[in-house]
């Protein structure tokens, strides 16, 4: 074979190679891609908002107020422990955090606090650290550690009102506060 007709067979193996990718990149575009919707992965306005780790459904939702505890395991996958009978609407609070141990424990705690944060929902003034507190805009380290401070004196807050009390926070800043963190019930 002569060094012409090497070349000639070698451009029409590289033109039938690049037909055919072509071809193959058409035969993917034109399938029909199936796309499952989150189920529970629309923020409404009084949506509660849950995370599941450990599970088959790892991840955050935006579940109905009025979900029974049956449709709650059977979103975060807990199929075995869905319960034989439907109960009442499960006791959860926005920003529960359920975890599934190794050994099958479910257990219940809070989303983490960034996290709560970047959700748009506000942090409990009576639960959370300094640390989170600092995560609040308008919030710094000195200020947060006056707030847990003023907290431990009080033994809670009874509502953001008291937040006055804290050097540094006067009615403005008050304002600024309340759309990221609310005060709980003392004895909850």
């Amino acid at each position: 074979m002569s060094l012409l007709e090497r070349q000639i067979s070698g451009i029409l193996t590289i033109l039938i190679l690049s037909i055919a990718v072509y071809e193959l990149s058409l035969w993917n575009i034109r399938r029909p891609i199936n796309r499952q919707d989150i189920p529970w992965g629309i923020q409404k306005p009084d949506s509660m908002i849950v995370e599941f780790k450990g599970t088959e459904s790892e991840g955050i939702y935006f579940l109905p107020p009025e979900i029974t505890c049956r449709e709650l395991a059977a979103i975060g996958g807990l199929k075995k422990s869905a319960g034989k009978k439907d109960c009442e609407p499960a006791k959860i609070n926005n920003g529960t955090l359920f975890i599934l141990s190794d050994e099958g424990k479910l257990t219940q705690g809070r989303i983490p606090s960034a996290t709560t944060l970047a959700l748009g929902l506000p942090l409990d003034i009576n639960r959370v650290s300094a640390s989170d507190l600092s995560l609040v805009p308008g919030i710094g380290e000195a200020l947060a550690a006056k707030i847990i401070l003023l907290r431990e004196q009080k033994n809670g807050f009874s509502s953001l009102e008291d937040l006055k009390e804290v050097p540094g926070i006067k009615e403005k800043k008050l304002n600024k506060l309340r759309s990221y963190l609310y005060a709980s019930e003392l004895n909850s």
